[in-house]
């Protein structure tokens, strides 16, 4: 097969250490002074009783917490079944798959079994839209087996179903309203005393506490964006995920929300290039399962017609599209020289979370120019290829594109 394959090592970019992600929720990295280990403060108790908290880290994309706060020495990763992948920063893209956390299963059950029926559950969640029924955000309970607790989108509303050990049916709570598909920090606390949501801080809903704790809590995977058969997808953005083995308080929400709040803006700081541009070549690629990759991606090359947002100078961009991600063929695949399209991407020097996917550049000009053009990552909508249309194995290497 003609063209070169590049496959980059991992690298980490803004990665928290264990001790990072405990101060992330005391505001640290927000830019305020770490507070000091006796701290009172809301800002300093929200570290106590942390229990798993999602990081920025590609060594240590999960972390778990023992009962004095000191991490587990293991790495906990995340792996993915579907349309699911990594955005900038390590931020969980969901598009119809689902992420898995590896090997935590006896940890959570073991750290709730024994929380006198107290559980905090926070996330920064971005919903790609407000039609979702019965979408599993979050669930956590053996596969195949019954759900210890759900956090789940129906249309508008987003809800709680835990099971405790009073009864054999979960309970379900209304926690909020989403009026529009845009980023909120979701925190829910849950106590015999009292089940309270906060979004972005704020008390958005109250209701009585529960019956029961959760000593029946068995261990079970703990899954991000969709159940275990594949057939409730949520898609969406999920950020920073925190898991309490206690109620927080209000001040103690909101130093939370506070937190995330100020890391994300900073982490989204790079808003997407977008332009109309005009595809010119396209790099051969493997197709599926003609060789080893679960996921592969391909550079095109376009003539640049029009800067839609952001500042580009340049005639032409070299554009990192996804081809298949699991196995499963995307519509990039079907793009077609001489034909204009709408790209929304970033530089790739942004967007480490790629660095060891295997990238398929088979374009070469006669003088090299292109190889010293700044590479994009294509960070558009990703949409499945209709099975009808999928690609023969062995289509995909084929050279696409006029040549020039």
């Amino acid at each position: 097969m003609s063209g070169r394959i590049v496959s980059r090592p991992s690298r980490t970019v803004g990665a928290l250490s264990p001790l990072a992600c405990l101060l992330l929720a005391a505001g640290a990295l927000a830019g305020e002074a770490a507070p000091p280990a006796g701290d009172n403060g809301a800002a300093g108790r929200v570290r106590q009783g942390l229990v798993l908290a999602t990081t920025s880290s590609a060594d240590r994309p999960v972390e778990v917490l023992k009962e004095d706060g000191k991490p587990f020495d293991v790495s906990y990763k995340l792996t993915l079944k579907g349309l699911a992948l990594h955005a900038r920063h390590y931020s969980l893209r969901l598009e119809g798959g689902a992420f898995r956390a590896e090997r935590i299963e006896k940890h959570l059950s073991a750290a709730f079994n024994k929380s006198g029926g107290q559980m905090s559950l926070g996330a920064c969640l971005s919903p790609a839209g407000l039609a979702q029924e019965g979408a599993q955000i979050v669930w956590f309970g053996p596969e195949g087996g019954r759900r210890q607790f759900a956090l789940v989108q129906e249309g508008k509303e987003v809800l709680l179903s835990i099971r405790t050990s009073e009864g054999n049916k979960p309970v379900a709570f209304k926690l909020h309203g989403l009026a529009e598909a845009k980023p909120v920090h979701l925190l829910v606390t849950v106590s015999p005393e009292a089940v309270v949501a906060y979004a972005d801080g704020r008390e958005v809903a109250r209701h009585p506490g529960i019956k029961g704790d959760f000593s029946n809590w068995e261990p079970g995977l703990l899954v991000f964006g969709n159940d275990d058969t594949g057939e409730s997808p949520w898609k969406g953005r999920i950020d920073r995920l925190t898991l309490h083995r206690r109620a927080l308080k209000a001040d103690e929400a909101r130093a939370l929300a506070e937190s995330v709040g100020a890391e994300m803006k900073k982490l989204s700081s790079l808003p997407p290039l977008r332009l109309k541009a005009t595809l010119l070549r396209k790099s051969a690629y493997a197709a599926p399962r003609t060789i080893t990759y679960r996921s592969v991606m391909a550079v095109y090359e376009y003539r640049v017609e029009q800067v839609l947002a952001g500042k580009y100078e340049e005639k032409e961009i070299r554009v990192a599209h996804w081809m298949y991600i699991d196995f499963i063929l995307l519509t990039n695949t079907q793009r077609e020289a001489g034909k204009s399209y709408e790209l929304a991407v970033e530089p790739m020097k942004f967007n480490a979370q790629v660095g060891n996917i295997t990238e398929y550049d088979s374009l070469k000009k006669a003088n090299n120019e292109d190889l010293d053009m700044e590479k994009f990552y294509d960070c558009g909508p990703i949409e499945p290829l209709p099975a009808k249309k999928e690609v023969p194995p062995g289509e995909g290497e084929k050279p696409a594109g006029p040549a020039e």
